[in-house]
């Protein structure tokens, strides 16, 4: 049987040819499908990281859902070395972010500011790359003439003020009250996104306390940035752990009821799109071999 196939094959070369190069070509067009497929979805989940502030994110039980300004968690400089010493753990981000309204004697626009330490978020997207002027706001700069902020180049021109103009911060403060807080511009930042332009402001962690009032250890969110070879979930587990230890170890007067989310719990869209677009490239590959099955067996059934 296997001698009288074998010599089939060679009877009509042409024929074993083209049927040598559909099943060729269709496993090789699967595994670029594939790959390619893999490949997007893996730089989408390590830009997910950078969108969402972190693989792993620490805050206030609901914070994610609410995004109120009066849900803090306590980040004492301790607490983040601890984090950051946790194994899988590349860097530790405590950010403070405020949703209000820059002022000028001209114009007026709302943005999103985030109070970060530069030196940490150089992993989640690095904002100073970002930077075509100026400076981005360092730890410890500011006082009472106002806080430096780097705003972005659409909220620049908006506002129609340069560097070293003073802009005026409308926001509601963390004990629910209308404040009002005195920045520099020192930076402008450009993304090539114009709606995120528009919006975009930096400043540093202590800029962003003193405008709505929060203690000198008090942030909205902790970022923890993991290792290549670290999945998300295994470092949640662990930072979970990391926190019950430090709160049975420091026993806190008032414990902060916290959660600990992995980027995927923070953006279940994304991991929505990744498995339906997933689900479409296996359909295709099953229609591909249909296809090439069908034309295999026409082949043969005329010969």
């Amino acid at each position: 049987m296997f001698r009288i196939a074998w010599r089939n094959l060679w009877r009509n070369r042409t024929r074993t040819l083209i049927l040598l190069s559909a099943i060729g070509g269709s496993y090789a067009l699967a595994l670029f499908t594939m790959g390619m497929g893999d490949d997007m979805h893996g730089r989408m989940a390590d830009r997910a990281g950078e969108a969402a502030g972190g693989h792993v994110l620490i805050h206030a039980k609901g914070y994610q859902a609410d995004r109120a300004v009066g849900q803090l968690v306590d980040a004492p400089a301790a607490l983040l070395t601890a984090l950051a010493a946790l194994p899988g753990v590349r860097d530790v981000s405590p950010r403070v972010v405020i949703s209000g309204l820059l002022t000028t004697s001209e114009s007026n626009a709302p943005v999103m500011l985030q109070g970060v330490d530069i030196a940490h978020e150089k992993l989640l997207g690095d904002p100073a790359s970002k930077l075509s002027e100026g400076a981005m706001p360092k730890p410890g700069e500011g006082g009472k003439l106002g806080h430096p902020v780097a705003l972005g180049a659409g909220l620049i021109e908006e506002l129609g003020v340069a560097l070293g103009d003073r802009v005026v911060l409308t926001a509601t403060r963390a004990d629910g009250e209308v404040g009002r807080a005195l920045f520099l511009v020192a930076g402008v930042l450009k993304t090539g996104n114009r709606d995120l332009d528009r919006t975009l402001a930096y400043t540093n962690l202590e800029g962003a306390r003193a405008a709505i009032g929060l203690g000198p250890t008090q942030v909205h969110q902790i970022g923890l940035v993991a290792d290549v070879d670290v999945t998300s979930v295994a470092l949640a587990q662990a930072t979970q752990g990391a926190l019950t230890a430090w709160d049975a170890a420091h026993k806190p007067a008032k414990p902060t009821t916290r959660e600990v989310l992995t980027w995927q719990q923070a953006m279940p869209e994304l991991v929505g799109f990744i498995e339906i677009d997933d689900a479409f490239n296996y359909i295709f590959l099953v229609v591909l071999f249909v296809i090439v099955a069908f034309a295999i067996a026409n082949s043969f059934l005329m010969v």
